[in-house]
């Protein structure tokens, strides 16, 4: 079955064969270490020793990519919250984090585990994905370097994508009434108030159409846009509310930051195709503020509202 060893020897073979150097144990700062990361060519010359360690704090280095592998300590917060600072601290590119998903029963049970992740890390001040272990592999069968790590994964690593990955998600056209029907099952009657509050909001001044629901299997949601569709928002049915702003729309980001709480799940900067989840507990408390605040950036839509 899948080690963790051949997660690390897979993303040391991946990072050469795309033309990187890779390291362990990186030292990103305060006595903390990431797994692995991806580096230019040339970054092997500033280490005194083969065996070195890559040190941020000391040497002339910049990681393209930083792994953080939680392995069997995916469900515990702290410690992927360690590795989302990790991550941070190093400021590469892009940073992964890992977590071991080929024990996974089903679909549901790996979408699970990785939500869970995602749930941890929001907020983050960089770009930060999270991959499982069969991802990562599936990537190195698809460029013909599985067998470098070990060729008896190749059937596994085909069986475990057809379980986890490669099921077809049937989709679900959602409205109105299917909507507040499904938000009904998670959210009491109060909360059910702020949310329709927000989508009367929204409806009422033709942030909608019929095109703008989701086609989620689990969730419902709708998805206003405003500003010259420089703000974009998906509202779920349990609540959850994600958001999208266009880089060059900062007096938005900074009005939308001075809510309280929001802050903390808004970055000063965002980037273009970034979307930054807001846990329901923290706009509902400010519902009336956050209209507020898009009435001041409403642009008339002539196409109207349809169900």
């Amino acid at each position: 079955m899948i080690t963790e060893r051949d997660i690390r020897e897979a993303l040391k073979i991946l990072g050469e064969y795309l033309g990187f150097e890779t390291f362990e144990e990186i030292h990103v700062g305060h006595g903390s270490c990431a797994d692995l990361g991806w580096f230019l060519k040339g970054t092997s010359k500033l280490l005194k020793t083969e065996n070195e360690h890559v040190d941020l704090e000391t040497h002339f280095a910049a990681p393209v990519a930083i792994f953080e592998i939680e392995w069997a300590t995916y469900e515990n917060a702290k410690h992927v919250k360690g590795s989302r600072v990790n991550i941070e601290t190093a400021n590469p590119l892009f940073g992964v984090i890992i977590f071991k998903g080929h024990d996974c029963k089903n679909e549901n049970e790996f979408k699970n585990r990785k939500e869970r992740i995602l749930k941890y890390i929001m907020g983050t001040k960089c770009r930060i994905m999270v991959l499982s272990d069969v991802e990562i592999l599936r990537t190195c069968q698809e460029l013909g370097i599985l067998d470098k790590i070990n060729p008896d994964l190749d059937s596994v690593v085909k069986d475990l994508c057809k379980k986890l990955l490669e099921q077809k998600e049937e989709r679900r056209k959602w409205n109105e009434k299917s909507f507040f029907e499904d938000a009904n099952q998670h959210l009491d009657g109060s909360q059910i108030k702020i949310l329709r509050k927000l989508y009367e909001f929204c409806k009422n001044n033709n942030l909608l159409t019929s095109k703008d629901w989701g086609t989620g299997k689990y969730k419902g949601s709708f998805n206003p846009k405003l500003a010259g569709k420089k703000v974009n928002l998906n509202v779920y049915s349990d609540g959850t509310l994600w958001i999208n702003i266009d880089p060059s729309f900062q007096e938005f980001v900074d009005a939308l930051r001075g809510i309280k709480g929001f802050k903390d799940f808004i970055p000063s900067r965002v980037r273009s195709r970034e979307w930054y989840k807001i846990e329901f507990e923290v706009w509902a408390k400010e519902v009336d503020e956050f209209i507020n605040l898009l009435k001041k950036y409403l642009t008339n839509s002539k196409q109207g509202y349809n169900k």
